[in-house]
């Protein structure tokens, strides 16, 4: 039974929307490092979904932890997680095992689940995405919004959460806690985080038609927040979603409206490179032609 290693915090099939022959130019900024990679190699990290293993302190401080989000629609999601955890920590915590004895184990399915950890959930979300990084007319995209609107948002929130970038702010927020239960809670949040703004907000989109010569490159962030103002410490007062689909299609995702609608607005050289600039925050740019 094979289980996935690399584990992808931005979605491989997405990627491909900048590839030829399955290469996209990858520049990291802050090594300035530029090549040709391929899609299958990049934006992964070994076991990044892994399940950890908790013992009795760390399990209860868990559930504590989720009862304090206080998130309306959280239920389903994390007592699944909560199930899972607590099965494969069962041997642990009663002193059978050590972390390193289940691991090893002989069962390929219990490795699975342990190693894989969040990986087919995100597979599952992908689904939601999978039309949308299809589209590549405006037409095509403004009748999928208007009927999958409430998928796609989930799909877009879901990606802005749960990359490695987002993985990482977490973890410093949580040094606090055991190895273990900060692993938990950086799988947990961003979920529980995105599935409550999906239920609580109603999206509203608009449709950027690139009609430049200047791209749309993305990122290993590639949905970011657009919002311009923020307050004394840096923080957005607002929250707007950018989404390049590929070179020529972009998105933007607003939770600030009563109601859902969707608008569509082309976009010359000047607003290709604004866009761009934006995403250029962040370390590493994806791209469908070299950039300088």
């Amino acid at each position: 039974m094979e289980i996935t290693k690399g584990q992808h915090f931005v979605w491989r099939k997405y990627l491909d929307n900048w590839s030829a022959n399955d290469k996209v130019f990858y520049k990291d900024i802050k090594r300035n490092i530029s090549t040709l990679c391929s899609t299958s190699s990049i934006l992964r990290e070994n076991y990044m979904y892994e399940f950890p293993i908790l013992n009795t302190l760390d399990l209860d401080n868990l559930k504590k932890y989720i009862a304090k989000l206080n998130f309306n629609n959280n239920g389903e999601v994390d007592e699944i997680f909560l199930n899972i955890i607590t099965m494969i920590s069962a041997p642990f915590r009663v002193g059978k095992l050590t972390c390193s004895d289940i691991l090893k184990t002989k069962s390929n399915v219990i490795r699975k689940t342990i190693k894989e950890g969040f990986e087919p959930f995100y597979t599952e979300i992908e689904l939601f995405g999978q039309d949308l990084i299809s589209i590549t007319s405006s037409k095509g995209l403004i009748s999928l919004l208007s009927v999958d609107y409430l998928k796609i948002s989930l799909f877009i929130l879901v990606q802005y959460f749960r990359t490695q970038n987002m993985k990482s702010k977490l973890l410093d927020l949580l040094s606090k806690d055991s190895e273990g239960l900060r692993k938990a809670k950086s799988l947990l949040t961003p979920i529980l985080i995105a599935f409550d703004i999906a239920s609580q907000k109603t999206p509203s989109f608009k449709i950027i038609v690139n009609n430049s010569t200047e791209n749309f490159v993305t990122s290993e962030q590639p949905v970011i927040n657009i919002a311009g103002e923020t307050d004394q410490n840096g923080n957005y007062l607002d929250f707007i979603l950018y989404y390049p689909i590929n070179p020529k299609l972009a998105i933007e995702v607003s939770f600030s409206n009563d109601e859902m609608y969707v608008e569509s607005e082309s976009c010359d050289s000047n607003g290709a490179q604004w866009y761009n600039k934006k995403m250029l925050d962040n370390n590493i740019i994806i791209s469908d032609i070299k950039l300088d």
